[in-house]
């Protein structure tokens, strides 16, 4: 499940290594095709496009609560659901179709930037380095147990669009052993993230974007990298 052409990476490593581990993906779940550009021309998700390209049945609810699409997901019936970036709050009835788990690829080191910005957060905040986390999905944002996470250094000028790209990219491995890992031992249960130390993403608005040069430089060359590709910078 998801949206951005960021997340085909993970996607394409699973279909492409299905086989080899006894994996079938079933089916893609994105949001629905939207109007674009001056025209309004109608165009899916890039992951919805992507899938569609591989054969992969697509489906794409304009609400992941519909009676209509949980039906059809039941119907599917799965042993794993994974989300990246869909962009849709997933109800309680959701997360109990799925036979083993619903599990989530966050890049961020949890419990650090929970949120839907983890890496514009991280780039904000001038950090050095971050993660991939694979974990539980729960009805608490981002606030399940992780079953695997892997740390990435981030380079100095590094913008958040090629650090999303980086991160979604370096998933695909780690999310085929989380898949291993809680398919072969049903006792499985993850690592319980510590509270005291979970962080949250700061709100990203346009106005944002524009300039304050009586900021620090350091501070301006972070909201540069942070907000690129979006809202961009200007003054």
């Amino acid at each position: 499940m998801g949206s951005p052409d960021e997340v085909i990476a993970p996607f394409k490593y699973l279909l492409d290594h299905a086989g080899a581990s006894a994996l079938e993906v079933v089916a893609v779940v994105s949001q629905p095709a939207r109007p674009v550009g001056r025209g309004g021309m109608m165009s899916d998700p890039a992951l919805a496009a992507y899938a569609k390209e591989r054969g992969v049945l697509c489906l794409q609810p304009e609400s992941a609560k519909s009676q209509d699409f949980l039906s059809e997901l039941r119907a599917l019936s799965p042993d794993v659901i994974v989300t990246a970036a869909y962009g849709q709050i997933l109800s309680e009835e959701f997360l109990g179709i799925p036979s083993i788990a619903t599990i989530n690829i966050h890049p961020s080191e949890l419990p650090k930037y929970r949120g839907a910005t983890p890496v514009p957060a991280a780039l904000l905040d001038g950090l050095s380095a971050t993660a991939v986390t694979i974990l539980f999905t729960v009805k608490k944002l981002d606030a399940g147990n992780i079953i695997t996470q892997k740390s990435f250094d981030i380079a100095s000028d590094e913008t958040g669009g090629q650090l999303t790209r980086r991160l979604f990219e370096a998933s695909g491995p780690l999310l085929l052993d989380a898949i291993h890992t809680i398919t072969t031992n049903p006792n499985f249960l993850g690592e319980p993230q510590n509270e005291v130390e979970a962080t949250f993403c700061k709100k990203i608005d346009k106005d944002m974007g524009q300039v304050d040069w009586n900021l620090p430089a350091q501070d301006i060359v972070n909201r540069f990298r942070a907000f690129e590709a979006w809202p961009g910078t200007w003054s």
